[in-house]
């Protein structure tokens, strides 16, 4: 047993696009049985910014927001504004996810981040 050859064996990488596409269709869902439920437009609001749809991300956010008014709502909001340039109304969403006393690393980061690329 000691000489035998051991075959190396690995899990297989995730396809992501494929678990998206599962968690759009869930979230979708959601949002359908309860559409006045906040949560819901802001988790789905994630999967599109992971997936590059950062105007669909923004709807989702600003549905979100318009229920109910949460840092880190703001916070995504903020994200989803710097990926797309707007850097003054990121900035504002990065001021107001501060306001409500949020306290993430992402946050500072994020700040930090924008400051950067704006002088």
């Amino acid at each position: 047993s000691c000489k035998e050859k051991v075959e190396q064996t690995t899990m297989p990488d995730i396809d992501k696009k494929y678990l998206s596409e599962s968690l759009l269709f869930a979230l979708n869902q959601a949002v359908e049985n309860d559409p006045d439920e906040p949560e819901n437009y802001y988790q789905r609001s994630k999967v599109y910014f992971e997936r590059g749809e950062s105007r669909k991300a923004l709807a989702d956010v600003q549905k979100a927001i318009s229920f109910k008014k949460q840092g880190k709502y703001y916070l995504l909001m903020g994200e989803v504004f710097k990926e797309l340039k707007n850097y003054n109304e990121a900035l504002n969403a990065f001021r107001q996810a501060e306001a409500m006393q949020v306290n993430d690393a992402e946050l500072k980061i994020q700040l930090a981040e924008l400051f950067l690329e704006t002088g």
